[in-house]
């Protein structure tokens, strides 16, 4: 959504010194970084298969959204409403698209 920002996350134990920290923030490595006397930890991305059946959604359930209310997280609410018509909490940081609002008119708000 901000192609000009980089964001990072890192979850530093409070023994690691602000050299570390520096260092990780002004490298070029994942973007989800954990920090601590041990070394450095990130996160993998592994293959799963997907399995099919049936939707956990029920018409009327309750889903929470939450981040932004533009790009992906407006794309994937507009098709969550569409195809189960749940009660659509959205507690977003930008300001809802009038596209998004007007796809999900039909859900009834929570």
């Amino acid at each position: 959504e901000w192609p000009e920002v980089t964001t990072r996350a890192l979850d530093v134990a409070a023994a690691v010194g602000v050299e570390a920290v520096a260092d990780e923030l002004c490298s070029a490595g994942p973007l989800e970084v954990g920090l601590s006397p041990d070394g450095r930890k990130g996160l993998a991305i592994e293959a799963s298969d997907c399995t099919s059946g049936a939707p956990y959604l029920e018409k009327g359930d309750l889903v929470v959204v939450t981040g932004g209310a533009r790009g992906v997280t407006a794309a994937t609410a507009i098709a969550v409403a569409k195809a189960y018509q749940p009660s659509m909490l959205l507690t977003a940081s930008s300001m809802a698209r009038s596209s998004m609002v007007s796809a999900m008119r039909p859900v009834r708000w929570a």
